[in-house]
């Protein structure tokens, strides 16, 4: 899966007080993958994705409990169907 996003989540971008996990700076779009462990308030993170928003990003939120090749497939077919969702700010996706 390549669609021009660079990981960002060691701190190299922080937006509004927040580090994004990945950027696609020319689309200006954000693609955080919570997990489980870190992030156990869904409040939290759709709070977080509208300060992105505000900041003029367009932000998807992925809830997987972790990235493994069985659920690959299906973030790949959430990220296209984010990408080709130009009019939506904020998409939130459950993967197991």
């Amino acid at each position: 899966l390549n669609y021009g996003y660079e990981f960002v989540g060691d701190g190299k971008l922080v937006i509004a007080g927040h580090v994004p996990d990945f950027v696609d700076h020319k689309r200006r779009e954000i693609i955080e993958f919570n997990g489980t462990y870190w992030h156990k308030d869904p409040g939290r993170d759709r709070s977080r994705a509208r300060d992105y928003v505000a900041n003029g990003y367009r932000c998807l939120i992925i809830y997987a409990p972790m990235v493994t090749r069985s659920n690959a497939k299906s973030i790949a077919k959430k990220v296209k169907k984010f990408r080709e969702l130009r009019y939506s700010p904020i998409c939130v996706a459950t993967c197991s």
